[in-house]
């Protein structure tokens, strides 16, 4: 009982601290551009007080809140600082400051699509913010008036992995218009058990849905450079044909949340082809059944999108092998898996196909009010129409080019590290903020 006593006087004390550091950086922060940092650390004090002084929750449970709002404290107090600085400011040895403000430059402007479209938000106004906190890129902190998306540190300086931002600002997108989840949840549900899908198939394309939502913004918004630079690993893996039974980790979902990697490579090309200038819609809808043979010339003239394109319709024309069974010669067609809160998927590479392209078209093209101008909220408008611009922003296309241009250097004869870094440097500059200080919604 001492012991007990012991840490929850230390957990309390933790807690105090933690307030401390919230009230001095309230007490501090007068900057008119860092008002919504101002408003997650009052929203975080508050609940402190409401869920860790006030409450009559356990102690583990206490003690993992402490941890998130730690955490959450921890994040909101670097980007304050991170975003007080500027350019100008900083020393020629502070690389990580002035590459992450050009990191939070290009956020910014990719997640600037939901207010230009007049969009009704959960979150009126509502800053990203780019933090180097850890090993993996993702997006968190959805329900705090800051969101943000973690970088890894080992990425902060490396802009041709910055395309995959566009991914990330995609989930905050998916989460803060008002209604999209769920609207796309219901049409998608709709869709699939009207084509006869099971049910026990329809919980795994809905649990893979905001994956493949972002995954589609971000295409929409950066376009082939974004298929590209997500699916480069898939280009270095051995063919799937030759990894039947080697290493199923090829063919299979990695998690509950994300798709398989070839059916997210194959998501990004078809989508490519149906939002190519003069695409024939009813051309690019599937049949069902029906391998794809002829891809566009976007993908035809991009060497590494062709060769996605080969490793995809490698597992649709891939002879059944055999094998022998029971001292029978059994047919073994080729299968892909996923497993997703213990529901297996075991389905071949052509079914798994024709439900992607009902998948695609639900999210592409069915019109939806969550997506409706807060002008004109009776006129619901698609994906495409709203995400979809082929005359990106400058930003946009200096992202896309990037890869090309670390391409073309690499080609050279001897080019050296020091060659990449002034590459990446030059790319840091122009993707940095105009003037000091804050740019974009506050």
């Amino acid at each position: 009982m001492q012991s007990e006593a012991s840490a929850t006087q230390l957990l309390d004390s933790a807690c105090q601290a933690l307030l401390r550091d919230i009230d001095d950086f309230r007490t501090r922060n007068k900057n008119p551009n860092l008002a919504q940092l101002g408003r997650t650390a009052t929203w975080l004090r508050n609940q402190i007080n409401k869920n860790l002084i006030a409450s009559d929750e356990s102690f583990s449970k206490k003690a993992d809140l402490l941890h998130k709002y730690t955490e959450m404290w921890m994040i909101c107090w670097v980007s304050w600082h991170q975003l007080l600085e500027t350019p100008k400011k900083v020393a020629s040895g502070q690389s990580l400051i002035r590459s992450v403000q050009a990191a939070q430059n290009l956020v910014q402007g990719l997640y600037r699509i939901i207010y230009e479209q007049h969009l009704d938000l959960e979150l009126k106004r509502q800053m990203l913010v780019v933090v180097p906190f850890g090993s993996d890129l993702y997006a968190t902190g959805a329900e705090l008036p800051t969101p943000f998306i973690v970088g890894p540190y080992w990425g902060h300086n490396q802009v041709w992995t910055w395309l995959s931002y566009a991914h990330e600002v995609g989930h905050h997108v998916y989460r803060n218009v008002k209604g999209l989840r769920e609207e796309l949840k219901v049409n998608l549900v709709m869709e699939l058990w009207s084509c006869g899908q099971s049910y026990a198939d329809q919980r795994i394309w809905f649990y893979w849905l905001e994956e493949i939502f972002a995954d589609l913004f971000g295409l929409l918004r950066i376009g082939p450079a974004f298929a590209r630079s997500q699916y480069l690993m898939i280009l270095h893996l051995p063919d799937p044909v030759t990894q039947r039974g080697a290493s199923s980790r090829v063919l299979a979902a990695a998690d509950e949340r994300h798709p398989i990697p070839y059916l997210r490579a194959y998501f990004a090309l078809r989508a490519l082809e149906k939002v190519r200038p003069g695409a024939d819609q009813s051309s690019t809808k599937a049949s069902a059944g029906v391998g794809w043979t002829n891809p566009s010339d976007k993908i035809k003239q991009d060497p590494d999108l062709l060769e996605l394109w080969k490793k995809w319709t490698s597992l649709l024309a891939e002879e059944p092998s055999k094998s022998r069974v029971g001292g029978q010669t059994e047919p073994q067609p080729s299968h892909l898996f996923a497993l997703v809160k213990g529901q297996s998927m075991n389905r071949s590479a052509q079914e798994l196909q024709d439900t992607a392209d009902v998948v695609l078209d639900v999210l592409l093209d069915t019109e939806l009010y969550a997506l409706a101008k807060t002008s004109s909220p009776k006129e619901p408008r698609s994906i495409r129409t709203v995400f979809f611009e082929p005359k990106q922003s400058k930003n946009e296309k200096l992202l896309a080019n990037t890869q090309q241009n670390l391409e073309n250097l690499l080609r050279q004869p001897q080019v050296s590290l020091d060659d990449v870094e002034s590459l990446n440097q030059q790319l840091i500059s122009a993707l940095s903020p105009d003037s000091g200080g804050v740019s974009g919604r506050a």
